[in-house]
């Protein structure tokens, strides 16, 4: 047996699967909320234990992700403990500028200082693979602020609309992108921005009552 989502080994996908799923359980069960969650759970438990025992390709990568995090000092050059080492050093980073962050493209070398005194033995990076680490260190506290207002307008105006599509597509968009921007800067990339942009621009038109 084998499921074909779990033939790639990119886990954000993977993650967003189950996200789907959650989403599409809560809608078509909109008036029982209670019954969603055990359908979305019973739901995505099934498909992640079958998942795992018969991907050989999902087992492995969520046992390495489970490993390189608990044993993350021994595991710093994978992808998982690299993300990590990232995060760290891009927080001590925004800890220093909580407020207007280091200015937009500036966290290059800003991380290269904080590299070389953490972890000298690491790649520097241009990009954290988080969308809100990269947008404290460049923005700090009012870029997160601004970024973070798009996202609840989005939300405000889906759950204010009348027309089920709206409604419906219109909540899952900004929730998917809030979630799969945990692991990567998905509004720096130029086909990820621009598909949130396309799907923005058709979705919320009505601003007249804001």
């Amino acid at each position: 047996m084998s499921i074909n989502m779990f033939i790639t080994g990119g886990r954000a996908g993977q993650v967003m699967f189950f996200a789907v799923i959650v989403i599409l359980t809560f809608q078509y069960f909109n008036t029982n909320k209670l019954k969603a969650a055990i359908i979305a759970f019973l739901v995505s438990l099934s498909i992640f234990v079958a998942a795992y025992e018969t991907s050989d390709i999902f087992k492995s990568r969520a046992n390495s992700a489970v490993t390189n995090i608990l044993n993350y000092e021994s595991n710093k050059h994978t992808s998982v403990g690299l993300r990590i080492t990232f995060a760290i050093n891009s927080l001590e980073i925004i800890k220093n500028n909580l407020i207007f962050g280091v200015g937009t493209g500036d966290l290059p070398s800003e991380y290269i200082k904080v590299n070389q005194k953490n972890t000298p033995n690491l790649p520097n990076t241009s990009n954290p693979h988080n969308m809100y680490i990269l947008v404290l260190v460049q923005n700090g506290i009012i870029g997160l602020f601004s970024l973070m207002l798009i996202f609840y307008y989005q939300i405000k105006c889906s759950l204010n609309s009348d027309n089920r599509f709206i409604k419906d597509v219109g909540l899952a968009v900004p929730i998917l992108f809030l979630i799969i921007m945990f692991s990567e800067s998905y509004l720096l990339g130029h086909y990820t921005s621009l598909m949130f942009i396309f799907f923005s621009s058709c979705l919320y038109q009505d601003f007249e009552k804001y």
